[in-house]
């Protein structure tokens, strides 16, 4: 039988996220330029494609190695499952901080 991957969708919404941030700092860029509201739209457009594209497709697979390494500390301390737990839980909360310190400045 054929395994197929699974997939950490916490990983791939984090992942997600960060992408989500930095395209809404680009948005506000391309927002302020002096051009067409029609080329606007179709930049701002682009770059969402292409953002969540990358985020799925490239930035997923490079990340699992990276978060796994950053999860080692967690897992020690507080055991394999209640690690995995907390380090999603600190991922996500400074991910929240980022988002919020991005809307209000």
């Amino acid at each position: 039988m054929n395994k197929r991957p699974s997939k950490n969708y916490l990983l791939l919404g984090a992942v997600l996220l960060t992408v989500g941030l930095l395209i809404e700092y680009l948005e506000s860029v391309v927002l302020r330029l002096n051009l067409n509201i029609v080329a606007k739209t179709l930049v701002i457009m682009f770059m969402i494609a292409f953002g969540f594209g990358f985020a799925s497709a490239i930035m997923a697979p490079w990340a699992r190695n990276t978060l796994v390494t950053l999860m080692r500390p967690f897992r020690r301390a507080a055991g394999r499952r209640i690690g995995k737990i907390l380090f999603y839980v600190v991922i996500y909360a400074l991910l929240f901080l980022a988002y919020l310190l991005y809307f209000i400045l």
